[in-house]
């Protein structure tokens, strides 16, 4: 890859991400609450497996989401462990 192309694939890689988040939190909004962890889950996996190309904050944002949807199926004590870990980071 050239240096265009590998800057293309990383901007795609990066949308690829953003576009799991708001699946995620249009789901979130419909209450859909399974559904909007799966995407949240999928999206922070890749993350964490690519860590070194993604901002810490994106972590963050990613681990609070989780932490929002059990928040809201009222398991509070996961939602605390994901909000205590967005927390440390």
């Amino acid at each position: 890859l050239n240096i265009k192309e590998k800057s293309k694939s990383e901007d795609n890689f990066l949308e690829f991400i953003g576009l799991l988040d708001k699946i995620g939190k249009c789901y979130l909004s419909l209450q859909n609450l399974k559904e909007s962890q799966k995407y949240f889950n999928r999206s922070y996996q890749i993350k964490l497996k690519f860590r070194e190309k993604i901002k810490s904050i994106d972590i963050v944002n990613s681990l609070i989401n989780i932490g929002t949807t059990f928040f809201n199926l009222n398991d509070y004590e996961q939602a605390l462990n994901y909000y205590h870990s967005a927390e440390s980071i």
